[in-house]
């Protein structure tokens, strides 16, 4: 669960406090699926799906999420496991309809739904973000989780 810290916070893989290895930090287990589909010539859709199970620290303890914490504030020197602290889930469902209009001219319907739940109401959350966007000759931008 502290993979990716170290004994500093100078050391770690973290900049300007974002974590560079991946957006959840460390001590968590996930599942993604991605499916894409082209039913006609100028009409892409695709769906992700992400689900995590992660342990939360609270209260100042360091059970391992937050990278930017020195793994010699650990709680336990045996006995570590990946989730251990407070148990989170977290759901992800983006659905995206591309239509190219001209080409390389898209527009873009984009559903995402994002849903965390623990067994401490204090890191529940819900949030349902629908988005339109034009694109001319850029790929699309990604910013899951």
């Amino acid at each position: 669960p502290y993979m990716y810290t170290s004994f500093s916070r100078l050391n770690t893989w973290v900049n300007y406090r974002q974590n560079m290895a991946h957006p959840i930090g460390a001590n968590f287990r996930e599942l993604v699926g991605v499916i894409r589909y082209q039913p006609l010539k100028k009409l892409f859709l695709k769906g992700t799906f992400i689900f995590s199970t992660y342990g939360n620290d609270t209260n100042n303890s360091n059970w391992g999420k937050n990278i930017g914490l020195s793994y010699l504030t650990h709680p336990n020197d045996t006995g570590n496991f990946i989730g251990q602290g407070v148990l989170t889930h977290l759901y992800f469902i983006d659905l995206t309809v591309s239509y190219m209009v001209k080409h390389n001219v898209f527009v873009d319907l984009q559903l995402t739904y994002r849903k965390t739940g623990s067994s401490q109401g204090l890191f529940d959350s819900e949030a349902f973000v629908p988005t339109i966007a034009v694109r001319w000759n850029i790929s699309e931008r990604r910013n899951d989780y």
